[in-house]
C-alpha cells in the first residue's frame, strides 16, 4: 500500500516516525564509519609497527572496540531495511500471506533477541564502568556500551517495522514518498 492510501493524521506520524528513523541511520552511519576508518587504521599501525619490531600493544585494543561498534551499528541499520535474519533463497520463493506472516514472525523474534540484548548489553556496559582496558587504560565501557546503543536502535527499527507492517506500508515506500515531496 502507498502512504497516501493512509489517513492524513496517522501518515504524518508515519512519516515523522520514519524521519525520526532515517535521522538514526544517518547517525548510526557516521559512528560505524568512522569506526571501520579507526578500525582499518588501528590495524595498519599495529601491522607496520610489528614490521618495524616496535610493537604498539594497544592499537589491538582499538581495533577491537571500533570493530565491535562497527558491528552493533551496521546490525542496527540491518534491521531496519530487513537485510538481517533471513535466507534470501527462501524467502524469495515466497510469496503473500505466507511471506507477510514469515517476515512478522522473524521481526517479532529479532524484538524479543534485542530486547534481551539491551537489558543485558546495559548490564554488561555498567560492570565494566570502571575497568579499564590493559594496557592502553582505556574504560571498558567505551567498548560495551556499544551493545546496548546498538540493541535500543534495533528495537526502535523493530517497531518502526511493525507499526508500517500494521498500517500496510513499508520502509522503501515511505522514504519514496518523503523524497517526492507527498
Amino acid at each position: 500500500m502507498s502512504v497516501e492510501g493512509i489517513p492524513k493524521n496517522k501518515r504524518s506520524a508515519i512519516l515523522f516516525l520514519v524521519t525520526i528513523g532515517k535521522g538514526l541511520e544517518k547517525i548510526l552511519s557516521v559512528i560505524g564509519g568512522t569506526a571501520i576508518v579507526v578500525f582499518v587504521s588501528a590495524v595498519l599501525l599495529d601491522v607496520s609497527a610489528r614490521i618495524l619490531s616496535h610493537p604498539i600493544s594497544w592499537c589491538q585494543e582499538i581495533a577491537l572496540f571500533a570493530y565491535v561498534w562497527a558491528i552493533f551499528m551496521g546490525s542496527a541499520i540491518g534491521i531496519r531495511h530487513g537485510t538481517h535474519f533471513t535466507i534470501d533463497l527462501i524467502i524469495n520463493r515466497l510469496h503473500g500471506t505466507v511471506r507477510r506472516g514469515i517476515d512478522l514472525l522473524v521481526h517479532l523474534i529479532i524484538l524479543v533477541f534485542v530486547g534481551v540484548l539491551c537489558f543485558y548489553g546495559w548490564q554488561y556496559a555498567l560492570n565494566t564502568i570502571h575497568r579499564l582496558s590493559q594496557p592502553s587504560g582505556i574504560p571498558m565501557i567505551c567498548g560495551t556500551i556499544c551493545i546496548f546503543v546498538g540493541a535500543v536502535c534495533m528495537v526502535f527499527f523493530s517497531i518502526e517495522y511493525y507499526v508500517l507492517f500494521f498500517c500496510g506500508t513499508d520502509i522503501d515506500t515511505c522514504l519514496k514518498s518523503m523524497k517526492g515531496g507527498k
